[in-house]
């Protein structure tokens, strides 16, 4: 038994380490035959185990051959029905992490006042965000919500700015009266669509960015004071139970991000608002070991992964529509009466 274990577990280290190959032609063919020898060898390990342990236990009465046989089938029996009862145990985990998330989510849109200043902050573990005014940004200046936008970025695990964090500081241009170029038929099409609406439409982002770009201006920022910061952290969670290439954790959760509010006016640090996007698994019955993924094979349980739109500031603020309209009315004037739509382009349809 010990040589079939030695070349069960080469095996399983071949399979996992050629399963890559799985998305070429015709070659991926050849990694087919050894997508079930880890699972093969992770149950033959456990039957070996209590196989050994029922032997040393019972002494010479399993050494017989009746008593032999008996171990063998009450230690196949034992490792079968682990492989279908242990996946129990990750469940009762996996609720466990969910509900502490859940706990401590405040997941209901905040309604956005004029304020003298906004800071939009991402942290990212493994690279650092871009530091352009985007569309909400932008809009938020436009429409008078922000008379300033600080916008920062960092590349951390951390879910807040580390002190001593530099920023761009965006206001409007001073020309800003007149700062929204020309685009007849495309502003005909978007101005008649609500903003969650339009934030779905493709391209959406940077046909605003085109039209308003001009209309803010950037300068550097050594410390970021705002009286209402909007934080989204991209903290990582790396596996943290792989050996052999292979993630053994019982109850997956992944964090995709954590979108926070915290209203710092007067001093304070009162956190608004909390939502955090994850996706959390449960095991499959019976257990088995997925070759592409490199874990247990498992079926999403909790799937909060964002939409384009949830992905975006706009989601965190409640009266979204009326920043919108607000921004969009800048520049309406010179293009009054508003022009015919004659056809709207492929690439802005709303998916």
């Amino acid at each position: 038994m010990g040589a079939a274990w030695l070349a069960l577990a080469g095996l399983g280290y071949v399979a996992m380490s050629i399963t890559h190959i799985l998305v070429v032609p015709l070659i991926g063919l050849v990694a087919i035959p050894f997508l079930p020898i880890p699972t093969v060898f992770v149950y033959f390990s456990g039957f070996l185990l209590l196989y050994i342990v029922l032997r040393v236990t019972l002494g010479r009465a399993a050494r017989a051959g009746r008593g032999r046989a008996t171990v063998v089938v009450v230690a196949v029996g034992m490792t079968l029905l682990a492989g279908w009862l242990t996946p129990r145990i990750g469940d009762h985990a996996i609720e466990r992490k969910v509900a502490a998330i859940r706990a401590g989510e405040r997941a209901s849109a905040v309604r956005l006042e004029p304020v003298k200043s906004v800071a939009l902050v991402r942290l990212h573990a493994v690279y650092r965000p871009s530091l352009n005014c985007d569309e909400f940004c932008t809009a938020l200046l436009l429409s008078g919500y922000a008379q300033e936008v600080l916008v920062a970025a960092h590349e951390t695990r951390a879910t807040e700015p580390p002190a001593g964090l530099t920023a761009v500081r965006y206001t409007l241009a001073a020309d800003a009266a007149g700062c929204a170029t020309s685009q007849a038929e495309w502003f005909a099409y978007l101005s008649t669509l609500p903003v969650d609406k339009a934030l779905r439409t493709d391209d959406f982002r940077t046909a605003f960015e085109d039209r308003y770009g001009s209309c803010v201006a950037g300068a550097p920022a050594h410390k970021i004071e705002a009286d209402l910061v909007l934080i989204r952290s991209t903290p990582y969670t790396p596996a943290n139970l792989v050996f052999a290439r292979v993630d053994w954790d019982l109850a997956p959760l992944s964090i995709i991000d954590v979108v926070r509010a915290v209203d710092r006016r007067g001093g304070g640090n009162i956190e608004l608002f909390r939502r955090t996007n994850y996706v959390a698994s449960r095991l499959k019955r019976p257990m088995f070991i997925n070759p592409i993924t490199k874990a247990w094979g498992s079926s999403p349980y909790v799937d909060t992964n964002p939409t384009p739109f949830e992905d975006s500031w706009w989601s965190v603020v409640s009266n979204r529509q009326a920043i919108f309209e607000k921004a969009l009315a800048v520049g309406l004037e010179a293009q009054s009466p508003r022009p015919a739509l004659t056809g709207i382009p492929a690439e802005w349809t709303v998916s």
